[in-house]
């Protein structure tokens, strides 16, 4: 029935009704706090280190923990990265349905997994082979989706807004194939050489910027 719905809309419908209007909302709060959960979890083991503090000095106790540090940092700005997308993708849709919502969870479960492989990398002498590539392809899997989320969007019409929406949302999936591009090969460079696995993920404006070259490349071709 709600593809019938929002295939109706395309045609010329008003828009979707105002309780479809309310759960999308909704839709939105919920992964906006589960989000803003996850986002806490990521300080709760750098926050059980304060005790150290009574016997080392700031500076030796930060030095001693830095791994946790890093790994705390950088998970949080790849989750806030995976959160603006997302924000962007949800203000060019007007409409929903089960598959969109089901990928919107699926999405939601990646991000709230994200602290577990963190932890994990932070903890020990260094990052090791076995806890940065989980950690790497946990956020290759969350790239992806994420990708997966505007495509889908992309092909359905009747869920997007109007004017320039279309083209917003073929610039965000560019960058979001990038990043999940990035991502997979940080992955299998951490197969053999962890520390500069991790180090490729300074290099996500870069290829964020790439991917949206490449887009607008492809389209002028075509025309």
């Amino acid at each position: 029935m709600e593809r019938r719905m929002t295939h109706g809309r395309a045609r010329g419908a008003t828009g979707p009704g105002p309780e479809r209007t309310e759960v999308l909302h909704r839709v939105a709060a919920f992964t906006d706090a589960a989000v803003a959960i996850a986002l806490t979890l990521l300080i709760l083991p750098v926050v059980e280190l304060a005790p150290e503090a009574a016997d080392a000095r700031v500076g030796a106790l930060l030095a001693d923990h830095v791994g946790e540090l890093v790994s705390f940092g950088v998970s949080f700005l790849a989750i806030a990265a995976f959160w603006r997308g997302h924000r962007r993708l949800f203000e060019q849709v007007t409409d929903y349905d089960d598959t969109l919502v089901g990928l919107t969870f699926l999405w939601l479960l990646v991000i709230v997994v994200i602290p577990f492989p963190t932890a994990m990398l932070g903890a020990g002498e260094g990052p090791r082979i076995d806890t940065t590539s989980f950690y790497l392809a946990t956020l290759t899997v969350g790239a992806v989706v994420a990708a997966a989320q505007t495509a889908y969007v992309r092909r359905r019409p009747g869920l997007q807004r109007g004017g320039d929406g279309p083209a917003r949302l073929r610039a965000l999936q560019a960058r979001e194939a990038a990043s999940a591009a990035l991502f997979a090969v940080a992955t299998v460079v951490a197969l053999a050489w962890p520390v500069p696995a991790l180090l490729l993920l300074l290099a996500m404006p870069v290829a964020t910027r790439l991917g949206t070259g490449l887009d607008r490349t492809r389209r002028r071709r075509r025309r």
